[in-house]
């Protein structure tokens, strides 16, 4: 068995499991209580409002997760200068 004194990541469990077992498993996590992230009153699926879309986004990523949202911008200038600010990054 494996144990651990705290969190661990992903990878280093992957690596510690490869080293004893010769095989790299995959591993799968779960992101839970998605409801509770802003804003908190878009609680049931689907989440299609857009601000609560990036915040699990966000929360993926924070845990290492390549993640990638897409949100509606206006098509006007506002949007047009929006999105040539965020392809310049």
């Amino acid at each position: 068995m494996i144990f651990a004194s705290g969190p661990v990541s992903a990878e280093s469990l992957r690596d510690a499991i490869a080293r004893r077992h010769g095989i790299v498993p995959p591993v799968i996590g779960v992101l839970t209580q998605v409801d509770l992230l802003s804003p908190a009153d878009v609680s049931e699926p689907p989440y299609d409002d857009p601000e609560k879309q990036a915040n699990i986004a966000l929360a993926l990523a924070n845990l290492g997760v390549d993640s990638t949202f897409f949100s509606v911008v206006p098509n006007n200038s506002l949007g047009k200068s929006a999105v040539r600010s965020l392809r310049s990054n």
